[in-house]
């Protein structure tokens, strides 16, 4: 199967663009839309679906809980971990009132805040499903320290303001373009009026181990509820899985808690 990526450059995380899956994996991505109620998929399954029996074997683990409602009562009993609720966001005030602006990256907020808690928990579920792995992955994943960080955002060369944030939202893996971003970037006034928001936010230390409290009253929220199974997968797309599981969770909760931020200053700038 040919797998598009989003860009050409090889060190990106691949995926499947959901307008161009083919046979199964367009079947699946269905069936993850309609179970979820939402008009698209996200990340995490265009980049299972690059892998040999991936996405098929971690839909049939995920689905039941999906269905049953497990994950959709999760985030319900711990909304609270998404609201939007900080000390940068006076930073967001420069957002224009574009009515019909608004109300398309309103709609876009809507889909990622909708999605991806329910797949945060998802992953944390995936997480004790497939074989504990050791190796680095060839996709940097590693995060680097706030310090770092700004450090290498300070002296590095960035095409866009864009790329400069899926850098600080991913902590430095370049290879991860989170795409949310991505969509965002057909406004470029509105990227220009968060950015400041966006890069202090994630170059906090306090934003840091807000997200770290996230990861970790997930990690025991799931455990408490489901009980891991053993993906029956190649040891080698286990690793895949595994290690996926363990850095990506972290760049979705960032991901998430900034769209909240948005999601708050387009309803409250309204005119």
């Amino acid at each position: 199967m040919e797998i598009k990526r989003d860009r050409s450059a090889d060190e990106n995380l691949p995926e499947i663009e959901q307008s161009v899956a083919q046979g199964e994996i367009a079947a699946l991505y269905q069936d993850i839309c309609s179970t979820l109620g939402v008009p698209r998929v996200n990340l995490i399954y265009r980049y299972f679906a690059t892998i040999e029996g991936g996405l098929a074997s971690v839909w049939c683990l995920l689905k039941p809980h999906f269905k049953s409602g497990a994950f959709a009562d999760l985030v319900q009993r711990n909304g609270s971990l998404f609201e939007a609720d900080d000390e940068h966001y006076h930073l967001l005030s420069s957002i224009g009132p574009d009515i019909e602006t608004r109300d398309d990256i309103s709609s876009i907020l809507d889909f990622y805040l909708t999605a991806n808690p329910m797949n945060l928990f998802a992953l944390e579920f995936l997480a004790g499903t497939a074989d504990q792995a050791t190796g680095k992955n060839n996709l940097d994943p590693t995060p680097v320290s706030i310090a770092d960080l700004r450090d290498q955002a300070d002296v590095a060369s960035f095409s866009d303001p864009i790329e400069e944030l899926m850098f600080l939202v991913s902590q430095g893996a370049r290879s991860i373009r989170p795409t949310l971003l991505r969509e965002l970037q057909q406004w470029p006034e509105f990227v220009n009026a968060v950015f400041p928001y966006i890069k202090t936010r994630c170059l906090d230390h306090c934003f840091d181990k807000h997200v770290k409290r996230i990861r970790c009253e997930v990690k025991t929220q799931t455990a408490a509820i489901v009980k891991p199974k053993r993906l029956a997968l190649a040891p080698q797309t286990n690793q895949q899985i595994t290690e996926f599981c363990s850095y990506f969770p972290n760049i979705l909760i960032r991901m998430t808690l900034i769209a909240a931020g948005l999601r708050r200053a387009s309803r409250e700038l309204a005119p």
